[in-house]
């Protein structure tokens, strides 16, 4: 089982994209949370689906886990469907 954390807002500062990724890696860090990941059988992801540029510094330094998927724009017509696939 999944858990699915994402976004859909362009890649902009003010959305605060750089908090989320430092958020997000700090979560896969914790043992605490990975132990209780792992007694349930449970896994984490991270979609972000948006245009625009993610600042390079971030992108280098925060999109560095393989969980995370940086899924460029998504049709309007599509977005409800991608909203509805997120847990988080």
């Amino acid at each position: 089982n999944v858990i699915t954390i994402g976004s859909h807002k362009g890649y902009k500062q003010i959305y605060g994209y750089d908090i989320l990724l430092k958020a997000y890696d700090l979560l896969l860090k914790d043992l605490s949370i990975q132990h209780f990941l792992n007694e349930g059988g449970l896994s984490l992801e991270l979609k972000l689906a948006g245009s625009g540029r993610l600042d390079s510094k971030i992108a280098k330094g925060l999109c560095k886990h393989s969980s995370i998927s940086l899924l460029g724009t998504i049709p309007f017509e599509n977005v409800p469907e991608f909203l509805s696939s997120l847990d988080i």
